[in-house]
């Protein structure tokens, strides 16, 4: 990769930022980061340079759709072209053509793997836009065995080797990764919880997707499941099944730490 490419990062969890900079930092030349795709835009709007950009679909203030077909509109009076990378835990067949029309490069599925960002990034940016019409999809769950569990429920708990792979097999930033995920659970596990004795729904939509995106990467595989379940239920606005959801959802956290207790890294 060339050491002079500016790739903007555009996630609204820290914990995303931080690792998505720090395993491409040996590749990459700099950075720019933003939490929703509105400081994405003010940061290009200053003129910031940037090469790539990747973007996570679910956001608040602008999502990614949103911020894609903002940009596209920008360049059409003013022309070029920055590719943008889709980024997100949603495989569903209807996600990547919206990613399509809203006028993405390429769709990488969350948890995310250093050699398929490191993928995606090097096809958009040596094919012009004009012979590209199809989104390039980089899945990270092709089939391939990523890890060899030596506890299955331990594994499923807490994917370490999974999140090992993510940042490339560098060590000494796990235990910082791990720190920064336990401390916003602890904090929206809580919320969440009020959230929904308080039937509040925008809230209970938000720190879902917030404990979605965050439990994905870090490989606390069973949370993510069940806050996948979570999202549906939201969207279905199903009281008694979110109390039972939120009470596996706390289980499954008190199962996370018990693992991380036992592990040493």
């Amino acid at each position: 990769m060339n050491n002079t490419t500016c790739v903007m990062i555009v996630d609204d969890e820290e914990i995303n930022r931080e690792m998505l900079r720090y395993i491409l930092s040996p590749h990459f030349g700099s950075f720019l980061v933003a939490a929703d795709g509105g400081e994405a835009l003010s940061l290009l709007a200053q003129g910031h340079q940037v090469d790539v950009i990747l973007l996570d679909l679910e956001m608040p203030v602008l999502d990614g759709l949103q911020t894609t077909r903002q940009i596209r509109v920008i360049e059409q009076a003013q022309g070029g072209h920055i590719p943008v990378i889709a980024m997100t835990a949603s495989e569903l067949p209807e996600d990547i053509e919206r990613c399509h029309h809203a006028g993405m490069d390429a769709f990488v599925s969350k948890p995310f793997r250093l050699e398929d960002i490191l993928s995606a990034v090097e096809r958009v940016m040596s094919v012009s836009p004009e012979l590209s019409p199809s989104l390039t999809t980089v899945d990270s769950t092709d089939g391939e065995q990523r890890t060899v569990p030596s506890e299955t429920v331990s594994e499923a708990v807490f994917n370490y080797q999974g999140l090992l792979a993510r940042v490339g097999n560098r060590k000494d930033q796990i235990a910082d990764y791990v720190d920064m995920f336990t401390e916003e659970i602890d904090q929206d596990l809580p919320a969440l919880e009020r959230a929904i004795l308080a039937e509040d729904g925008e809230a209970i939509a938000r720190l879902t997707h917030s404990i979605r995106g965050t439990t994905c990467n870090i490989g606390a595989e069973r949370m993510f499941s069940v806050a996948k379940e979570l999202a549906v239920s939201v969207r279905n606005s199903e009281g008694t099944v979110l109390r039972s959801l939120l009470a596996t959802l706390q289980t499954e956290y008190r199962l996370f730490k018990s693992v991380l207790e036992k592990s040493a890294f």
